[in-house]
C-alpha cells in the first residue's frame, strides 16, 4: 500500500518532484513543514523503500543510514536483481504501476529504465495469469 496523507505536500504537487534526483534539494524543502512527514519517513523505512525517491524529507541515502542506525538490513546498490533494479525499486514500480502511471511516466520520473519497468509489469502480469 503507498503511504498517503491527505493534504500532504506530496499528495497536492507533482508527484514526480519525489522521485526527480534533480529536485531532490526542492522535494526535501516541500516536506519540511509536513505533519506527516516521520510517519512517512517510519513507513518508508518499513517498505525498505532505501533507493529511490524522497518520503519524509529524506534522500534515499540518508534513509538508508537512518535504517541502519535502527539496525535494519539495508542491502548494499551491489547486490541488483537481474533486471538491474534492487528488489525494494521493483516495490516502488509496483507501487507506481498499481497508482496507474504508465511505463513512460515511472522512467521519467524515477529514471530507471523503461526495459526494467516492463519486466517488472510483464513478470506480475504473467504471475497474475499462472496463479
Amino acid at each position: 500500500m503507498m503511504f498517503t496523507a491527505y493534504g500532504a505536500p506530496c499528495t497536492v504537487k507533482d508527484p514526480g518532484l519525489f522521485f526527480d534526483e534533480e529536485r531532490e534539494d526542492e522535494a526535501v524543502k516541500a516536506c519540511t513543514n509536513c505533519s506527516r512527514r516521520d510517519a512517512c519517513l517510519d513507513w518508508s523505512i518499513g517498505e525498505r523503500l532505501y533507493y529511490h525517491g524522497v518520503f519524509g524529507g529524506k534522500t534515499p541515502k540518508q534513509r538508508r543510514t537512518i535504517a541502519r542506525a535502527r539496525g535494519k538490513n539495508v542491502p548494499s546498490l551491489m547486490r541488483l536483481n537481474l533486471t538491474g533494479l534492487p528488489d525494494t525499486a521493483n516495490e516502488v514500480v509496483r507501487k507506481l504501476l498499481a497508482n496507474g502511471l504508465t511505463v513512460e511516466e515511472i522512467a521519467a520520473r524515477t529514471g530507471r529504465p523503461i526495459k526494467a519497468i516492463e519486466g517488472v509489469r510483464d513478470r506480475d502480469r504473467r504471475k497474475a495469469v499462472a496463479a
